[in-house]
């Protein structure tokens, strides 16, 4: 199907007219390819049926394209609808986001202290591989169990270990 009509927003993605637009196949502006791509969401939503989506990075920003798929009576594609944003803002924070949690990794891995991570509702979410050295158990020992750490500590320690973990817990919710 070729493109039929775009809105302002298209305009302001792609940096070109509705005139320069319609009548094209929708491959040959978003993508400036003379076929659709291998993972294109309207190949995808034509074998499926359904809605389609897939994030491209292009000419330095990061962009989603969503299909929708029109059918007729007898279920056959009719039409589509294309609705493409630019996720340039999202995605960059995510990957900001995802470098900055690798190099807390990085740290925490190589740390000889026991680092760990409790979430606000007091669930362990991660531990360092000191904690074997220290524990003698591996960090998978503890994941999601908290409250394993009870059982390896001496019973005169608890009360200052459970103590020690309520302040962390409640600092991961404070802002």
């Amino acid at each position: 199907c070729r493109i039929e009509r775009v809105n302002k927003a298209s305009e302001e993605i792609f940096k070109l007219p509705a005139q320069d637009v319609i009548g094209k196949y929708c491959w040959e502006v978003a993508h400036g390819t003379s076929q659709s791509l291998l993972h294109c969401p309207l190949q995808q939503g034509i074998r499926s049926g359904k809605r389609e989506a897939v994030e491209l990075q292009q000419n330095g920003r990061w962009l989603e394209f969503v299909v929708d798929v029109i059918v007729d009576e007898q279920r056959n594609p009719s039409g589509f609808v294309h609705i493409v944003t630019d996720i340039s803002e999202r995605k960059n924070a995510q990957l900001l986001l995802a470098e900055s949690e690798e190099k807390y990794r990085i740290v925490s891995e190589y740390s000889v202290d026991w680092e760990y991570w409790i979430s606000p509702d007091g669930t362990l979410r991660y531990n360092s591989s000191s904690c074997r050295k220290i524990t003698g158990y591996p960090p998978e020992t503890f994941a999601g169990n908290s409250n394993y750490l009870n059982v390896i500590v001496h019973p005169e320690d608890r009360q200052v270990v459970a103590a020690h973990m309520a302040e962390d817990v409640e600092a991961a919710h404070e802002p």
